[in-house]
């Protein structure tokens, strides 16, 4: 494979936020030699450009926020199918807990 196949490909997986020894085992894992695996690091780690993408949590909360907004925005709340839904939750779980109940009667009868 090309040199610079593999550089960009080293970058790229910095910049996922693989660590360094991660990708000179991927390196020779792609069969390239431990010399050029050395060279090929110099390159990349050379330019500065490989280093992952650093985000705050402070913005990831910042767009969570505006995510939930938006989507309360366009729900539409109905208290009606809310009961609805509730009730068809507790009637599925009523009817598992009776299934089961049933299934360890004839269980214990049979064996």
């Amino acid at each position: 494979m090309d040199k610079q196949k593999l550089i960009t490909i080293a970058k790229d997986q910095l910049k996922g936020g693989i660590g360094q020894d991660q990708v000179r085992e991927l390196l020779v894992y792609r069969g390239v030699e431990p010399a050029d695996v050395d060279a090929i690091m110099q390159a990349v780690l050379a330019t500065g450009d490989a280093k992952p993408a650093q985000v705050s949590g402070e913005d990831v909360l910042k767009k969570a926020d505006e995510v939930f907004n938006d989507i309360a925005q366009e729900a539409q709340l109905k208290p009606e199918d809310a009961k609805k839904e509730r009730v068809i939750i507790a009637l599925s779980v009523l009817v598992c807990i009776a299934l089961l109940a049933i299934g360890s009667v004839v269980y214990y009868l049979y064996f």
